[in-house]
């Protein structure tokens, strides 16, 4: 592409026959800040994620769909952070977006990674969904060999959209590389914010909201059962059997209490990540779907870059929100590099539960 037909928004590149004017005159600083805060990103997502997926894939134990699951999502993550490589490159030489290519590899990494990553957690929430509210069939719905299909339909189906349809000519001929809509095709681009964003959105929050009702449910009908064989105990057996009422109180108590617990520890991280990857993602789409249905709308370079920055922290922060918090995946981190060697270490670490999520 000729570069006097190309234009960066924010005065970032402008041409004028051919001669540039002098790119980010807004000054040192902000130009040093800017590829700080995007280095500082790239090196978390990338440690953190990479963390996680090495982690799942050398201990046997943690191979679980869940986790398997997981591995995906932090993988797509991990491109999110590799294509944020060529956002610094252009920071230093705008005048690499001249390159019709180079733009559509800025545009195209971050697709795939948000793409896997957004389908990935679809997956992951499926899943919790099915040992939640067919816990006695979870195992036979989701066995590995579903879950194994479930991520290369994933991969291949964003791959597709992300990087064979546009890098086949399936595109715009567009003039201003940070325009989205100037540079992919309107019909194809919103196949993919509806398929890898909206539908994933609406699901997950059906899926979340009948996970808690679920929960609830249980948790009331367990403790009728309980009130009930109470009853039937005291009517039974009397005055003597208050002894061993109160041991099957209290041994049914230590069975149900476990259980709500997990559970609701379960619904917290859902129930965060769901609110994480919202605020994340939702403005940047409101924006992408009004430029496509108002063509006279051009969201500015720095809301743009504002609203990138928070899908990237929503990248750094998926390896802690699913991993960190268990404990689980806690033990097998203090194993593996041998911070903790004590025999009550040892000992917890056969008991754990052995998903991730």
């Amino acid at each position: 592409m000729a570069t006097e037909n190309l234009t960066v928004l924010d005065g970032g590149l402008e041409n004028s026959g051919g001669n540039g004017t002098q790119p980010y005159d807004d000054g040192a600083v902000i130009t040093i800040i800017s590829v700080s805060i995007q280095v500082l990103l790239i090196s978390v997502i990338f440690t953190g994620n990479s963390l996680v997926s090495l982690l799942v894939l050398k201990l046997e134990r943690l191979h679980t769909t869940s986790n398997f699951f997981i591995v995906s999502m932090s993988l797509g993550d991990i491109i999110v952070s590799l294509g944020m490589i060529p956002g610094v490159a252009i920071t230093f030489d705008p005048f690499l977006l001249t390159n019709r290519y180079f733009c559509l590899c800025l545009w195209c990494s971050q697709m795939l990674g948000s793409s896997i990553s957004c389908l990935s957690l679809l997956s992951i929430t499926i899943d919790r969904y099915l040992k939640i509210t067919n816990p006695l069939r979870s195992t036979s719905l989701m066995t590995m060999k579903k879950a194994g299909l479930v991520i290369a339909s994933i991969w291949a189906y964003t791959f597709t959209m992300a990087i064979v349809l546009p890098f086949s000519g399936l595109t715009q001929q567009f003039q201003i590389c940070f325009d989205f809509t100037s540079v992919f095709n309107l019909i194809h681009i919103q196949i993919y914010l509806v398929t890898c964003g909206l539908i994933p959105f609406v699901i997950m929050f059906l899926c979340y909201v009948h996970i808690f009702k679920v929960v609830l449910e249980k948790s009331r009908a367990m403790k009728q059962t309980e009130i009930a064989m109470e009853n039937v105990m005291n009517n039974q057996n009397g005055g003597a059997a208050k002894g061993e009422t109160a041991h099957g109180e209290k041994r049914r108590k230590s069975f149900l209490k476990p259980w709500i617990k997990r559970e609701m520890r379960s619904l917290k991280t859902l129930v965060v990540v769901i609110g994480f990857t919202a605020v994340a993602w939702i403005p940047i789409d409101v924006i992408l779907f009004k430029e496509i249905y108002n063509p006279n709308y051009t969201a500015s370079l720095t809301v743009r870059t504002i609203l990138s920055w928070f899908t990237y922290l929503n990248s750094a922060a998926n390896p802690f929100i699913y991993a960190l918090r268990s404990e689980g995946f806690r033990l097998a981190l203090r194993q593996t590099f041998r911070l903790c060697r004590s025999k009550e270490d040892r000992t917890t670490g056969k008991q754990v539960a052995r998903d991730i999520m």
